[in-house]
């Protein structure tokens, strides 16, 4: 769900785990930015990340996927994910070359980042510079 904000874009993400979160987060930035797709031909890569915490470890892995996205103009089709103490990401990828972006965005800020635990599992709310 987007939400309002003064200089950015914030998404509020959920999850009934933090492997969850972490992929409705990047499901969330590619329908943000009106990412696309195409249907063929697809790849699969292993990336593995560590971050000091549960926040910086989001930051970081969509931050990676960002780069991706941006530069090298890579969408995702499927990913599976294992977070490991909250502070490291391994991640199996499958790709697709990404036919079109209708928004660009810049990075990932630790704007009131924080990832909290609710009796459905976990939320947080990820602003982006646009």
């Amino acid at each position: 769900m987007e939400i309002g904000h003064t200089a950015d874009c914030a998404l509020r993400i959920w999850g009934s785990d933090l492997e969850h979160l972490f992929i409705h987060a990047v499901e969330g930035m590619l329908e943000l930015a009106g990412a696309e797709g195409a249907e063929a031909p697809i790849e699969s890569r292993m990336i593995k990340l560590n971050a000091l915490d549960r926040e910086s470890l989001l930051v970081v892995w969509l931050e990676e996927l960002l780069f991706d996205l941006e530069v090298h103009k890579r969408a995702w089709v499927g990913m599976q994910i294992e977070i490991q103490d909250d502070t490291c990401l391994v991640a199996c990828l499958t790709e697709a070359p990404l036919r079109g972006l209708k928004r660009n965005l810049k990075a990932v800020t630790y704007h009131d980042l924080e990832i909290t635990k609710s009796n459905e599992g976990y939320e947080t709310t990820v602003v982006f510079d646009i």
